[in-house]
């Protein structure tokens, strides 16, 4: 149904999370280990308030990644098929997908490349979602895939959808076929250069930058949610550019 086999990525249990595991376990046994060896009660109480919100988020990761690892992803021609580490198996064919979010951040220590942290939330038109992260080895390159095959399939319909009149809502960044809604206006499709997203910790900004403007048009989503479909909104852009030109 979905057509070759491409490849498929293998889950693991991250090595990263048996290492804040170890740091947790530290942490919560730094307090105890005060008040055995006379220390100040009170250092002993602020190293255990420190050490258990530590040891309990620690706890929930190590839940995840246990119930998250030892799972497939297959990449097909037209989609993915995750099968979980029970054997349940979701297809998730890329005419079948609603959205993606895509965040990729770089960990540094002084300005030394570490490592790149890569995270996709893949959402089926059900509402069935599968979360893609480092954990599969080969995430980059399977992260590519499901962002921009979605986004190839998607934009005909998109497209159609704007010319009879309809407008599509990106997490609150509204779309017609004239442009982009803007609180300050109107953006044309013609008027736009590039469009951005970069999702922090706390906000994610998402840039607009068009012919005319020398300033960029932001929009703060706070507390952050990763800007979805990214990647059809730059396609439908594109596409509605030529349309005018043409």
């Amino acid at each position: 149904m979905l057509g070759q086999l491409r490849r498929r990525y293998h889950g693991r249990f991250r090595l990263s999370v048996v290492a804040a595991i170890a740091m947790a376990v530290l942490f919560a046994a730094a307090g105890p280990c005060q008040l055995l060896t006379g220390a100040s009660t009170d250092v002993a109480l602020v190293l255990v308030l420190i050490a258990l919100p530590n040891l309990a988020f620690t706890a929930w990761m190590w839940q995840w990644e246990h119930r998250h690892s030892n799972d497939d992803v297959d990449l097909y021609d037209g989609g993915i098929v995750h099968v979980d580490r029970k054997g349940t198996v979701q297809a998730f064919p890329w005419t079948a997908i609603a959205e993606v979010r895509a965040r990729k951040m770089d960990v540094d220590i002084h300005h030394i490349p570490i490592r790149t942290v890569h995270y996709f939330k893949v959402v089926r038109v059900d509402g069935t979602a599968v979360v893609l992260n480092n954990r599969f080895r080969g995430i980059a390159e399977l992260g590519a895939h499901v962002q921009q095959e979605p986004a190839r399939a998607q934009l005909p319909a998109a497209v159609a959808a704007l010319r009879d009149g309809r407008t599509i809502s990106f997490d609150g960044v509204v779309v017609d076929v004239r442009g982009i809604q803007h609180r300050r206006g109107l953006i044309p499709w013609d008027d736009v250069v590039a469009i951005g997203a970069h999702a922090g910790v706390l906000t994610t900004k998402v840039t607009i930058r068009t012919r005319r403007r020398r300033l960029a048009y932001t929009r703060w989503l706070f507390p952050s949610r990763i800007f979805p479909n990214h990647l059809l909104l730059a396609g439908l852009a594109g596409a509605l550019s030529r349309d005018a030109v043409g």
